[in-house]
């Protein structure tokens, strides 16, 4: 029935216990799972053009960090239940469109 589950997560506990819930389907049927981080964009507003470029910079840095944790226990979970998993990490300002577009 299922071949593919995309498992968006934001590494809270709901998303925690989708992730669990997608690896249980996904050995059940056979099937693989994309794990997906929607990163949103930066948004600021300042006078001081100076401080932009390390605010971004810092910010990416934070965004990366956290997908990467959040992904890992996605690939983690997938690997203990020996299901075949890829996971991505998108930067979009509307999650649900990321994740749409994903899918």
């Amino acid at each position: 029935m299922f071949q593919h589950l995309l498992v968006p997560t934001d590494g809270s506990a709901l998303s925690d216990a989708a992730v669990r819930t997608a690896v249980t389907l996904a050995t059940a049927f056979k099937a693989r799972i994309t794990g997906l981080h929607v990163m949103p964009e930066l948004h600021v507003f300042t006078h001081r053009i100076d401080t932009l470029e390390d605010t971004q910079e810092r910010y990416a840095q934070l965004a990366e960090r956290h997908a990467e944790q959040y992904l890992a226990a996605v690939a983690r979970a997938a690997q203990e239940a020996a299901v075949v998993c890829e996971v991505i990490s998108v930067t979009h300002d509307q999650p649900d469109e990321a994740i749409i577009r994903a899918s």
